[in-house]
């Protein structure tokens, strides 16, 4: 566009074309002024991701830390995770469960740090129902699921679909006993999930959760309990 105006203005390009001089060099700025606010707002949206990621890992740490002193549990067998819906505007379309990412915060466990390669929805696996349900859940997978492994498909169909299968098809559950979450022994995690409530309690934004081997979990374990606030005072700063 700056090409065509420079052109009108040395009498290279048709005469006809001098009306349109002060039209394509007002778009020309506007254009230009486009792409400036354009970055602009993309380096901000990354700064402020980028501080909330910070904000959450020194949150996440100070738990860690707390969880060390108060039961000499090591931050090794800790896995963290912020889980929000992706903006899938077509699964809302066609009534789908949206699909959920941890890119706002994840901090695997050293011990387990494989993927289950698994794509959790609202209402799937414990962080799928702490959000579909907008309350703190949690889920021994080790006690609920221990004599289901090595099941055929019939029998794992046969299971209570939300209670024991947590909407997981056999082919999820088979990866979920084959993947990074299966620690020392067999067995598969103690899971809790915190919602990412709005100020107002109304609308869900995601969950904080936290993974860890069943064996290490505190007794008494309960919405009072320090790790339970530790991960509720995250959420909140998310919300």
């Amino acid at each position: 566009m700056a090409v065509t105006v420079g052109a009108i203005r040395v009498g290279l390009a048709p005469a006809e074309w001098k009306p349109a001089e002060a039209l394509l060099g007002l778009l020309g700025t506007a254009a230009g002024g486009a792409t400036t606010l354009a970055a602009a707002v993309y380096d901000g949206r990354r700064a402020r991701m980028a501080a909330r990621r910070d904000e959450v890992a020194r949150l996440i740490e100070g738990l860690k830390w707390a969880m060390y002193q108060n039961d000499g549990i090591s931050p090794f067998d800790l896995g963290f995770a912020v889980w929000t819906p992706r903006r899938d505007w077509l699964r809302r379309c066609l009534r789908r469960p949206r699909r959920l990412t941890d890119a706002t915060f994840r901090a695997r466990s050293k011990n387990r740090h494989a993927s289950t390669g698994i794509t959790w929805t609202v209402g799937k696996g414990t962080i799928g129902r702490c959000i579909e349900l907008k309350d703190i859940v949690a889920v021994d997978l080790d006690a609920l699921w221990s004599r289901l492994r090595g099941c055929d498909e019939a029998t794992w169909m046969g299971e209570d679909e939300i209670e024991v299968r947590q909407r997981l098809t056999y082919g999820e559950f088979v990866k979920a006993q084959g993947s990074g979450t299966v620690i020392t022994g067999g067995h598969v995690n103690y899971v809790l999930a915190v919602p990412i409530l709005s100020p107002t309690g109304g609308t869900v934004h995601g969950c904080v959760a936290l993974d860890m081997p069943p064996g290490l979990v505190p007794a008494q374990l309960s919405e009072q309990h320090y790790i339970v606030e530790g991960l509720r005072g995250v959420a909140d700063q998310l919300g």
